[in-house]
C-alpha cells in the first residue's frame, strides 16, 4: 500500500439510527494521488460512510479526520474548501441556467459568485471538462438527468482549490450514458493524479477495476476488506460480497466482471 499523506480518515466509525447499526467500527483511509473506490450491494453503508467522513452525518463512535483534524472542529467553510462533496441526492428545482449553476461551486473558495476574469476562465474550463459548453445558457430544471449529475461534477471541478485535499463522490456517474462515464472516471483519475484524494462510491465492478487504485468492500456495515484493485477485485471475494457469482474475464486493458447465469 501507498505510504502518501493520508487527507481523510475514518478510525472505529461506528453509526446508529434508532435500533439501526449502518456501520461498525469501520476504519478507511483516502490517500494523496489515490482513486479509492468503494464497492458494495444496497444498504452495505457505503452513504451512510461518505456521509460521516463529509460532516453530515452524527457517528455514534468513532472518529473522522480531514487532514489530520477530527472534522468537527473545521468550520463549514474551512470544511468547504479542503473537501468537496457530491451528494448522491442533489435537490435544486429553480431554473437557474447551466453554468450559473456550476459557477455557485467556486463560493466557498472564492467567498463570491460575482463574475470576475478568473472565475469565467475556471467555469469555461468546467464547463468543457465535462462537455457542457453548449448547454452553458441552458435552464437546468429542462435538462435530463445526466446532464444535471454532469453540471453538479462540474459545480464540484469549480470548488476545487490549491487548498482542497479530498474530494468525495456518491454514484458520481448515476443516469450518466457510457461515453460521459469514461469521461467522468478519466477527469477523478487525473484529478487523484495531481495530488488530490478522491473517494468514489460505484456499483459498476467493471469501471472500479480499470481506474481504482484503491478499492474497499462493504457488506452490512462492516469493511470487508481494503487493498489495491488487483487484490481486492477477486471472483470469490466479489460474489460473497454481492451474494452472486461473479465472474472475471480478461480483455487488453482491464478486467471485466459480470454476473454467471
Amino acid at each position: 500500500m501507498s505510504h502518501a499523506a493520508i487527507y481523510l480518515e475514518a478510525k472505529k466509525l461506528t453509526v446508529v439510527e434508532q435500533t439501526n447499526t449502518l456501520l461498525k467500527d469501520v476504519s478507511f483511509a483516502a490517500r494523496a494521488g489515490e482513486l479509492h473506490v468503494i464497492l458494495g450491494p444496497n444498504g452495505a453503508g457505503k452513504s451512510t460512510l461518505i456521509r460521516a467522513m463529509a460532516g453530515l452525518q452524527l457517528a455514534s463512535a468513532g472518529t473522522v479526520l480531514c487532514a489530520g483534524c477530527p472534522i468537527g472542529r473545521l468550520s463549514v467553510s474551512e470544511r468547504a474548501v479542503q473537501l468537496a462533496v457530491l451528494l448522491q441526492q442533489q435537490w435544486l428545482d429553480f431554473p437557474f441556467s447551466v453554468q450559473e449553476v456550476v459557477t455557485m461551486g467556486g463560493y466557498p473558495v472564492s467567498h463570491s459568485i460575482l463574475d470576475t476574469e478568473a472565475s469565467v476562465n475556471t467555469l469555461d474550463h468546467a464547463l468543457e471538462t465535462f462537455d457542457l459548453l453548449a448547454l452553458r445558457d441552458q435552464d437546468y430544471t429542462r435538462l435530463s438527468g445526466g446532464e444535471q449529475q454532469r453540471v453538479h461534477l462540474a459545480r464540484l471541478l469549480m470548488q476545487v482549490s490549491s487548498q482542497t485535499r479530498a474530494l468525495v463522490l456518491d454514484e458520481p456517474l448515476k443516469a450518466i450514458d457510457l461515453s460521459h462515464q469514461y469521461v467522468v472516471m478519466k477527469q477523478l483519475k487525473r484529478m487523484a493524479s495531481q495530488g488530490l484524494a478522491v473517494v468514489v462510491i460505484l456499483h459498476d465492478l467493471s469501471l472500479a477495476a480499470r481506474f481504482a487504485d484503491c478499492v474497499t468492500l462493504l457488506k452490512q456495515g462492516s469493511v470487508i476488506r481494503t487493498g489495491t484493485a488487483q487484490s481486492v477485485m477477486q471472483s470469490p471475494l466479489l460474489s460473497d460480497v454481492f451474494d452472486a457469482e461473479i465472474r472475471k474475464s480478461k480483455d487488453a486493458e482491464a478486467p471485466l466482471f459480470y454476473v454467471a447465469g
